[in-house]
C-alpha cells in the first residue's frame, strides 16, 4: 500500500473522540491498563462504530496480568486476552480510581452508574503482534488505528517539552506502556506520535514525538494491536 508521509489517527478518525483523549494514571503504575483499555476503545470506535470508553479499572480483575502489586506494572498481552475472554465494562460503570488500586482494592464487580456489571461488558476479538518494521507499523496505524507499545523510560523524558524526543541522558526508570497514534518527520528526524498517560501537563499537552528505532528505548520491540469481536 502507498503510505502517507505523515499520519495522525486523530485526523483520519475524527469521529472517534477517544483517540484525542489524554489520560492520567497518576501515582499508580497502571500504564499497562491504560495502554490496553484505551487502544481497545479506539479500535472499537474505528471498526465497530462503538463510542464507549472502556474501563481501565476493570482490568484489576485480571489477576495474571500483574505480579506482586498491580500498581507496580503489568502485562499488556494478558490484559488484551482478558478483554477477549472476560470482557471490559464501560468507564461509566467503573471510572479510574488510583486511590483504590494503590490501597489494593481490586476487582469490584459493581457498576457505580447502576448498570448491570455483566451486561455492560464489551468483548474483544483477537490480539496480535505488529512486526518491528517501519513500513509494517505505519501500515497497521493507517489501516487499523492506534497500537499499544512498551518502551524503556529514562529520566530525560521528564524534561521533554518540544521537538522530537531523543534519549541522551538520565537513568533507566523501567518500562512504560503507551498508545502510538501516528508518525511523521521533523527536521529530518522520523518520529512516532505517542499519546501518553501522564496527563496534559507533560510533553506536548500529553503527546510525545519519539524518534523511531532508538535501540536503548526499544519502542518498536513490543507492539500489540487488537480488534473488536467479530473483526
Amino acid at each position: 500500500m502507498t503510505l502517507p508521509e505523515t499520519f495522525d489517527a486523530r485526523e483520519k478518525w475524527s469521529n472517534c473522540p477517544s483517540i484525542r483523549k489524554i489520560y492520567n494514571q497518576k501515582c499508580c503504575g497502571s500504564c499497562w491498563m491504560f495502554g490496553t483499555a484505551t487502544t481497545a476503545t479506539d479500535r472499537n470506535c474505528i471498526h465497530a462504530n462503538t463510542n464507549k470508553d472502556l474501563s481501565e479499572q476493570d482490568l484489576s480483575c485480571c489477576s495474571d496480568c500483574y505480579e506482586g502489586e498491580l500498581c507496580s506494572g503489568g502485562h499488556p498481552d494478558k490484559a488484551f486476552d482478558f478483554w477477549i475472554n472476560n470482557g471490559l465494562v464501560s468507564y461509566n460503570c467503573q471510572p479510574y480510581n488510583d486511590f483504590a488500586l494503590e490501597n489494593h482494592e481490586y476487582c469490584s464487580q459493581n457498576c457505580l452508574n447502576g448498570a448491570d456489571y455483566n451486561q455492560d461488558k464489551n468483548y474483544g476479538g483477537r490480539v496480535y503482534s505488529v512486526p518491528s518494521d517501519e513500513n509494517q507499523i505505519k501500515a497497521e496505524l493507517v489501516t487499523n488505528g492506534p497500537i499499544e507499545a512498551v518502551f524503556v523510560v529514562y529520566s530525560d523524558i521528564e524534561d521533554y517539552t518540544h521537538g522530537v524526543y531523543i534519549h541522551s541522558y538520565g537513568e533507566r526508570k523501567g518500562l512504560h506502556s503507551v498508545r502510538v497514534i501516528g508518525y511523521g518527520e521533523e527536521d529530518g528526524t522520523k518520529y512516532w506520535l505517542v499519546a501518553n498517560s501522564w496527563g496534559t501537563r507533560k510533553g506536548l499537552n500529553g503527546i510525545y514525538k519519539m524518534k523511531q528505532f532508538q535501540p536503548e528505548i526499544g519502542l518498536e520491540d513490543n507492539l500489540l494491536a487488537a480488534m473488536p469481536k467479530g473483526f
